[in-house]
This record gives C-alpha cells, sequence and structure tokens, in this order.
C-alpha cells in the first residue's frame, strides 16, 4: 500500500515530518474494515486488531457520539469567544486610533468631551432661576501661519494653545457664540485667500473650551461652493457645534425662520444670522436658501435690503415663542469703524421689528456698542443691546489695531411675568502676535488685565514685557473710547474669572516702565564691569567694549 503524505505541524514536535502510522492489513485509512467490524489498538500499543462484541460496538458508537457532540459544543463555544475578541479588539482599535488616549482637539472631532449632549436633557435638569449669560465672540478664521504655529510635531493641531488665556471667560458663560469665518474642506490647502479654509481641529478645540453655536452666514462660507458648505455644516456639526444662517436645503431653510432655537435656563432664545455678502460669489441655481443675506444685491452694493424676508423670519421666531431673539449680522466695512447709513437701515429693520440683539462682525475692529430704546412696529418700546462689531476673536489681522477685541457677556433675566431684561459687561482681549529666532509665529490671546497684573509682578521686567505693557494699556484706551468704559467688566466684575486680585497701585506709566528698564541695564552693566574686572586680575585680556543694552520702550 502506497504511503500517505508526510505530515505538516509544529516543527517543535519531535515526530515533525515523520511518516503517519500504518494501517494494518485488511483496514481502510479510516481504520475501517470492509466488513464493518471496527478495530482498536491494543495497550502495548500494537496494531494488532480485535473483534468487537455487540454491546461494545453499540457502547463505542455512544461513546463516540458524545465525543462527537462534546466537540461541536466546544466548537460553538470557541467560536462565540473569537466573536467577542474580534470585537473587542475592534472597538480598541476604533477608539484608540481615533485618539481615545489623547486631547479632543489631537483626535479630530470624535473625542469633543460634553458633559450632556442632549440639550432637551440638559435644560430638563436645571433647576436655578431664569438667568442666563451668554459670550459672544467676534470673527474666527485661520492664516497658514496660524495653522503652522499650531502644528506639532506629529503633524496634528493643537489648537487648545492659542486659547488657554481666555478659554475660563467662554466655560465659564451659560452659553457662547462666535462667528466661523472659515470653511473646513478636506483636500484644500489651509489659510486664507483663495480658500478660507481650515482644519477640522479648530472646530473641536472651540467646542472644547465651551462654544456651542457659531454663525456661518459670512463673505467667505461659498468661497468653496455648496459642496465646501456642506462639508463645513457637517464637521461642526461632528464636533457638537451648532450653525445657523446657511441651510443645506430650503425645508431647513423655512424651519423657524431659519432660527436656531434653544432654551437656556429656562428663557428660550431664537438666533438669527444674515451676512451683508458674499465676496463677489453668486449662490448657485437652485439653492438660493443656502445663505441668509441682508441685501439682495448681495454681491454688489449692498443698498437693498431683504425686508419682507427679515422681517417674516422675526416673525417666525416669536411665532416658535422666543423670549429673546439674537440677530448675528455679517456687515460694515473692514477696519472701518463708523455706522454706514445701510447699517443703520438694516439695525432699524431688525430693531423695530422684534429682535432684542445685534451682534455685529466683519470689520476687523471693536465699534461702538450699548442699549437703545426702539419703538417697535406696533407702537410700544423696549430696550434693545446693539454691538456694531466685536472685533477679530481669532485671525491674523493684516493691521496690528485689529489685535484687540472683546468677549461680550450679555445676561439675561425673566421675571415671572416673562419679561425679560438685559445687563452687559465685555473682557477687554488682546492677540499677542509674536516671531522666533527661525521665523515662526505664534498667536496667543490674552485677558488684558491678567496680562497687566502679570507684568506688574514681575521683579525685572524686560524690553519685549514693557512693550507688550504699553500696547496693553493702549488697547484699553482703544476699547474705552469705542466700546465705552462703562462697559468694561474690569478685573473685579463677577465675570472675570481668571483674575482674582485688583490691581490696587493702577497701571505703570510709560516713564515708571523706562525707569524699571533703566535699572535692568544698569545691572547688567555692574555684572559686565565685575566680570572684566575679575577676568583682568586673573591675567586675561577683556574686551573694552560696553555691552549691548535694549532699547528703551517709547513713551
Amino acid at each position: 500500500m502506497a504511503q500517505t503524505p508526510r505530515r505538516s505541524g509544529n516543527s517543535r514536535n519531535p515526530n515533525y515530518n515523520q511518516p503517519p502510522m500504518q494501517n494494518q492489513p485488511g483496514m481502510t485509512q479510516n481504520g475501517v474494515p470492509g466488513n464493518g467490524a471496527y478495530y482498536t489498538q491494543n495497550p502495548t500499543g500494537n496494531q494488532q486488531g480485535q473483534r468487537l462484541t455487540p454491546q461494545q460496538k453499540k457502547a463505542r458508537l455512544r461513546r463516540k457520539q458524545e465525543m462527537i457532540r462534546r466537540r461541536r459544543r466546544h466548537r460553538r463555544l470557541l467560536f462565540a469567544a473569537a466573536f467577542l475578541l474580534i470585537v473587542g479588539i475592534a472597538f480598541f482599535l476604533i477608539r484608540f486610533l481615533n485618539g481615545s488616549s489623547s486631547t479632543p482637539t489631537d483626535a479630530g472631532l470624535d473625542e469633543v468631551d460634553t458633559a450632556v449632549d442632549d440639550e432637551d436633557e440638559e435644560e430638563k435638569n436645571y433647576t436655578g432661576p431664569a438667568i442666563t449669560t451668554i459670550a459672544f465672540v467676534g470673527d474666527i478664521s485661520t492664516s497658514a501661519d496660524q495653522v503652522q504655529a499650531v502644528t506639532k510635531s506629529d503633524g496634528t493641531y493643537d489648537f487648545d494653545q492659542p486659547f488657554q488665556n481666555i478659554a475660563s471667560y467662554i466655560s465659564g458663560a451659560d452659553f457662547a457664540v462666535g462667528d466661523f469665518e472659515t470653511t473646513m474642506v478636506d483636500g484644500l490647502a489651509y489659510g486664507g485667500e483663495p480658500y478660507y479654509n481650515s482644519p477640522i481641529q479648530l472646530a473641536g478645540s472651540l467646542r472644547a473650551i465651551g462654544f456651542r453655536l457659531m454663525s456661518t452666514a459670512n463673505t467667505y462660507m461659498l468661497n468653496n461652493g455648496i459642496d465646501g458648505l456642506t462639508s463645513t455644516k457637517n464637521y461642526l456639526e461632528e464636533a457638537k457645534l451648532k450653525s445657523v444662517g446657511t441651510y443645506l436645503s430650503q425645508e431647513d431653510r423655512d424651519k423657524n425662520g431659519g432660527a436656531y432655537i434653544r432654551t437656556i435656563h429656562k428663557i428660550k432664545f431664537a438666533f438669527l444670522a444674515y451676512t451683508k455678502g458674499t465676496d463677489s460669489v453668486m449662490m448657485p441655481a437652485g439653492c438660493e436658501y443656502a445663505l441668509n443675506t441682508l441685501y439682495s444685491d448681495y454681491s454688489d452694493y449692498w443698498t437693498k435690503l431683504n425686508s419682507t424676508q427679515i422681517r417674516q423670519d422675526v416673525q417666525a421666531a416669536k411665532d416658535a415663542g422666543a423670549d429673546v431673539i439674537v440677530a448675528l449680522v455679517h456687515w460694515g466695512s473692514e477696519y472701518g469703524r463708523s455706522i454706514s447709513e445701510p447699517q443703520q437701515e438694516a439695525a432699524d429693520l431688525l430693531m423695530k421689528n422684534g429682535v432684542d440683539v445685534i451682534i455685529g462682525t466683519h470689520s476687523h475692529l471693536v465699534g461702538s456698542m450699548g442699549f437703545e430704546k426702539v419703538t417697535q412696529t406696533d407702537g410700544s418700546t423696549k430696550n434693545c443691546f446693539i454691538a456694531y462689531s466685536l472685533g477679530d476673536f481669532y485671525t491674523d489681522p493684516t493691521d496690528e489695531t485689529a489685535q484687540s477685541s472683546v468677549i461680550l457677556n450679555i445676561t439675561f433675566e425673566k421675571a415671572d411675568n416673562g419679561n425679560v431684561t438685559m445687563s452687559a459687561s465685555y473682557v477687554p482681549i488682546y492677540q499677542n502676535i509674536t516671531t522666533d529666532e527661525n521665523g515662526k509665529k505664534s498667536f496667543e490671546l490674552l485677558d488684558v488685565y491678567q496680562s497687566i497684573a502679570e507684568i506688574k509682578q514681575q521683579d525685572e521686567i524686560t524690553s519685549a514685557q514693557a512693550k507688550l505693557y504699553n500696547t496693553l494699556l493702549d488697547v484699553l484706551d482703544t476699547l474705552h473710547n469705542y466700546a465705552g468704559e462703562e462697559l468694561d467688566a474690569g478685573p473685579d466684575a463677577a465675570i472675570s474669572r481668571t483674575v482674582q486680585n485688583a490691581l490696587s497701585d493702577g497701571a505703570y506709566t510709560a516713564q515708571e516702565i523706562k525707569e524699571l528698564k533703566k535699572k535692568e541695564q544698569d545691572a547688567a552693566k555692574e555684572a559686565a564691569a565685575a566680570e572684566a574686572a575679575a577676568q583682568e586680575a586673573a591675567g586675561e585680556t577683556t574686551d573694552e567694549t560696553e555691552p549691548p543694552t535694549e532699547e528703551s520702550p517709547a513713551e
């Protein structure tokens, strides 16, 4: 009889590559004789066959059947265990690859931390008074330099860093709103013109520090077409950021007049958003619903107000039961603080028809803000709040005057009779832009008062600190001139959560800064002279040239 093929198996088996045991004469390779009798091996290991009795055959058959059943059960158990193991490994890999062990923004959007994702559940669990503080900020976008500044060695982006000094003001509010003046589209270069595109991690960081709503009604939102708008809104949604002012369908636009409705601490808010224009980009045919515009001539002169549509939108917000209606408006002239006639007309239209708060963006500079008593179309009067511009919150401005902005906090209180009153204050913010020795820029948002206090606490003030100090004093003067000094929260205001102590002795003057700097320079000269004297005493040659000194800041 021909020999069967060699076995394959574990190389650690000493019988590896040995031929299988031969069958006895008259047996098949399955060990079953042609007559149907079963054969067994004897205890000594020889393969002498022995005929079984009928009882033995039945017992043998029962044992074999039981063995088969046990093997089947064993295989089922092994299969179930293997399945669970594979599922567990797959889940772990998905979580690991999505960055479960890293920061929310490092992971993209999957790991954004929210205490309660369900807005209705969040409101249902609130048992406090009907008082809500909303934080508003201006334009948010990125340049190529800003993206480079937050790029880490592994290629991910850390947008948490620029916001770390002011994050508590956003998270400390009950709700926070910004103007998302950029897109998020895969495959496009990051930065400003022509795409105005940002990494998706920007949205994750904004949500992580407390933002809940973004206005997407601005001049650049259609620069990458409807597909770019769709991508941006989807990524915002993944980051658990709501958006308003742009829509992906007519049905979406028609709901509540395009408003985002949200009850916050027992007060029902309706947020509307409009832009004056589209950076000369026309809305694609059949997609006129995509973007809210203040003017029908949105790509040109911005003079023909969409009056009918705006009235309908405000009325729809009222019909939805809103206690407060907020209009987020992208308007005005870049790097201009004056209020144009079209702006005033638009503001009058909004407020007279029922809008309670107007928050302006686009000009890059902080403009005037305050309360106005407005006569409504029904003849009644009410107090409205308007901020013509909050400036740039996080951008790469082409003018240093745009590096200052404010976080505007408006507190709403609803009485038992349903009437809502408002109070407002702002936190002065400065975006400090520096460049290292390799030419790499950094962008850091500063709390103006806190930064002033930190500089004053230094035993030695460097030239760079002195320059920053004087800049911050100028920022305060500018903000007080345009936004009003009475609205400045100041370092001791309740809304200011990062500064604990007052500046008891007032701000340093420019002359005081110069005197401190002179002391620093004199100390450096004395140290250099002492070192030179020591070297001379040791017989070493010295350079008689005076050590260089940094230029004192200008008054």
